[in-house]
């Protein structure tokens, strides 16, 4: 282990969720950087012990990013080894306009042999089978508005909560549909995800970085037969009795229950 102070604007969240609660492991990306400016690629841990980790140790992941060349975007993987190695940094945050503070960080290193990219998505065990990768191209439909606010109407409440479906609709002015003219069974709205016309998943803040800015890339991901959704945007989720919000990294949502996986760094220590 080694502890430096570095510059790095990161904001750690922690949640008591374990990871056996949400089916498949995957990490956030991060850089180590060394003295002298030295620079390595490693995946986020947070608090999960490393007597947990060591379950990770070696292992190879797939890792999703994407190459842009001008206003082209090609989404890449890469197959990468994880080491045993566990980096721990201290990392001064703003808190707001006249405090800071310090957040800590927590990397496993990837093997030396892989080149950090500049636009690097998630990290998945090998042991996934990630059948089919689908960078989502996603541009406004009006046409379609009507049509999916009937299935709001008609479906919403078999996988929706109450007041989710009564918000949306009772805002149905404000109401657009998203769609990638190539995979038209996926479909978003400024805070629903749907699939086959149904909607699927609900999120409290929203979707505003997808469909607000073009490179902010979107999936459609075939993992082990099943169809998920892997996006970034901040994150609403109910603890306890309360709304937790997690800041924007990249979400995986499942298509077929609605269910949303964090990655390995927000499930605390479990």
């Amino acid at each position: 282990m080694i502890n430096n102070k570095i510059q790095f604007l990161l904001i750690f969240i922690i949640t008591a969720s374990s990871s056996n609660a949400f089916g498949i492991d995957y990490f956030s990306l991060s850089g180590i950087k060394f003295k002298g400016g030295v620079r390595q690629g490693g995946v986020v841990v947070g608090e999960v012990s490393e007597e947990k980790l060591k379950k990770f140790f070696y292992k190879k992941m797939t890792i999703i990013f994407v190459k842009k060349e001008g206003r082209t975007f090609e989404r890449k993987t890469q197959t990468v080894s994880l080491t045993d190695r566990i980096y721990s940094f201290d990392e001064i945050v703003g808190i707001d306009e006249v405090q800071l503070g310090v957040s800590l960080t927590r990397s496993l290193a990837i093997d030396a042999d892989y080149k950090k990219q500049s636009y690097e998505v998630v990290a998945i065990p090998v042991k996934y089978k990630v059948e089919d990768i689908k960078m989502l191209n996603l541009r406004r439909e009006e046409g379609d508005n009507d049509l999916y606010l009937k299935a709001m109407e008609k479906d919403g409440r078999q996988s929706l909560p109450a007041k989710a479906v009564s918000d949306v609709l009772s805002r149905r002015k404000y109401f657009s549909i998203f769609k990638d003219s190539d995979y038209p069974r996926f479909a978003i709205s400024g805070s629903v995800l749907f699939f086959d016309k149904k909607p699927i998943f609900y999120n409290y803040y929203g979707f505003s970085p997808i469909i607000n800015h073009d490179e902010v890339k979107s999936f459609l991901l075939k993992i082990n037969g099943k169809m998920f959704f892997l996006g970034r945007f901040p994150l609403a989720v109910q603890e306890k009795g309360y709304m937790k919000k997690f800041e924007s990294y990249y979400y995986l949502v499942s298509l077929e229950d609605g269910k949303v996986y964090l990655p390995v760094h927000l499930r605390g220590k479990q």
